[in-house]
C-alpha cells in the first residue's frame, strides 16, 4: 500500500509558566480518504486530542482514521501537559478525494461573508459530471437548501466549528426513493479560534464515540477547561434542548437519517468570563478512527496464542465477537465473528510482520498485538 506523505512544517511553541513548554506537530499520508497522522509532538505526560474537522475526534497519539467522503477539512491536534498545564495546538487543511466509481466528481467550497451589517454563509457546487443528481446541501442548522443560496448566520453560529456538507442523490420514479450516491465536506469555523484550548474561560471541548452498538454511538465530551465554575451542555435535535450541568458528559445519539449533531457547551470562570463553543458532531455507524500499532496496549481480559505465531491464532474470550485483523497501515486484511467453539484464524498467508486484531463486543472495543513469522 502506498502513502502519499504530506508533510507539515511548522512549530508552535506556548508556555504556560516559567520552565514550561511543549508543542504540537504532526505530518500526514493520505490513501484517499484514509489517512495516517504521525505526530511529532514534543513534551511530557501529554494528552492528545484530535479533531478531524468532519465531526469525529480522538484520543489516540497517532491515529489512522477514514473521513466520510471527498472534502476540504481543517484537522487539529490539541495536546496539554497534565502536570504543567503547558498546552499548545496544530492544524492545517487536508484536501482528499474518496475513491468512487460514480462518475460524479464531488467538490463543494464556501463563503462567509457580510451584507447590511449581516452575516451569511454559501455553500456553492464546484461538482463535475454530476447533473443527473440531485443536490441537498446542509450547512449550519439549515438543511436541504439549494447550492449558491445564501444562508443568514444567526447568533447560533458564534463561535462555533460546524460542516457544510452537499448530497449527490439519485431519485427512482418508479419507487420516489432518494439513494445518496457521492457527498462533498468543508469545514466551517466561524468566530472560532483553536488557541482557546485547555486555558481558564474556553468553553472548547473534546469529543469521542465511547461506545457503539447497532442502534447508535454514545458521543463522550469533556470541556478542555477544567477550572471553570459552571458549565451548560445543550443538546439539540430531540425536541426540548437536554442540558447537563457537569465537565463531562455522554449522550447516546441513534442511527437515523439526521447524521450531523449540534453540541453547546457554555462555561463560566470564577472571574465572571463567559465562554461558548457550538461543534458538529458526525454519527454513524462502522470504525471510523483507529490507533497506530504502536498505541495499542494489550487487553489483559482477552488471551491470544501462541503470540508469535507462523500458521493459526487462537483468541481466548467470554462470549461472541466480531472481529477486524489489521495491518501496520490500518488496512483491513480479514473480518468475521469470534465464538467460544470458532476460535481460531488462519494466518499463514499473511505476510511475516505486527498485526492488530480489532474485536467489538456488546459496543465495547478491544485491541490486541501479534507477531506472524
Amino acid at each position: 500500500m502506498r502513502y502519499c506523505i504530506g508533510l507539515v512544517l511548522g512549530l508552535l511553541v506556548q508556555l504556560n509558566g516559567f520552565g514550561q513548554n511543549c508543542s504540537s506537530l504532526f505530518s500526514y499520508g493520505a490513501q484517499f480518504e484514509k489517512v495516517a497522522f504521525i505526530n511529532h509532538s514534543t513534551g511530557s505526560n501529554l494528552h492528545y486530542w484530535w479533531n478531524f474537522g468532519d465531526g469525529t475526534g480522538s484520543n489516540f497519539k497517532n491515529p489512522i482514521h477514514t473521513f466520510p467522503e471527498t472534502g476540504t477539512y481543517l484537522t487539529t491536534l490539541f495536546l496539554l501537559d497534565t502536570i504543567t498545564g503547558c498546552s499548545d495546538h496544530y492544524e492545517i487543511w487536508i484536501d482528499l478525494t474518496k475513491y468512487s466509481t460514480d462518475t460524479c466528481d464531488s467538490k463543494i467550497t464556501d463563503s462567509l461573508y457580510t451584507y447590511n451589517g449581516e452575516s451569511y454563509i454559501k455553500v456553492v457546487d464546484l461538482s463535475k459530471n454530476c447533473d443527473s443528481h440531485v443536490r441537498f446541501i446542509d450547512a449550519g442548522s439549515a438543511a436541504n437548501f439549494r447550492s449558491g443560496m445564501p444562508i443568514l448566520i444567526n447568533d447560533y453560529w458564534n463561535h462555533g466549528r460546524f460542516l457544510s456538507r452537499m448530497r449527490y442523490m439519485h431519485f427512482d420514479t418508479s419507487t420516489s426513493i432518494y439513494t445518496k450516491k457521492r457527498e462533498a465536506y468543508k469545514s466551517t469555523p466561524y468566530k472560532y479560534s483553536s488557541n482557546s484550548n485547555y486555558t481558564d474561560c474556553s468553553a472548547n471541548f473534546e469529543f469521542v464515540v465511547a461506545a457503539e452498538s447497532s442502534h447508535g454511538q454514545l458521543i463522550k465530551c469533556k470541556a478542555m477547561n477544567n477550572s471553570a465554575k459552571s458549565y451548560q451542555w445543550s443538546i439539540t435535535g430531540f425536541g426540548v434542548p437536554i442540558l447537563y450541568y457537569t465537565d463531562t458528559m455522554s449522550h447516546f445519539y441513534p442511527f437515523n437519517s439526521v447524521d450531523i449533531r449540534s453540541i453547546t457547551l457554555t462555561t463560566i470562570g470564577f472571574n465572571g468570563c463567559k465562554d461558548t463553543v457550538h461543534q458538529h458532531v458526525l454519527v454513524r455507524p462502522g470504525l471510523n478512527t483507529i490507533a497506530s500499532v504502536d498505541d495499542y496496549e494489550p487487553d489483559e481480559n482477552i488471551h491470544i496464542y501462541p503470540n508469535p505465531t507462523s500458521s493459526r491464532l487462537h483468541i481466548d474470550l467470554e462470549g461472541e465477537a466480531s472481529y477486524q485483523l489489521l495491518d501496520i497501515s490500518g488496512r483491513e486484511l480479514l473480518s468475521g465473528k469470534i465464538t467460544p467453539e470458532v476460535n481460531a484464524l488462519a494466518v499463514d498467508g499473511l505476510s511475516n510482520g505486527t498485526y492488530v486484531l480489532w474485536l467489538r463486543q456488546e459496543g465495547k472495543i478491544a485491541t490486541v498485538k501479534f507477531i506472524k513469522k
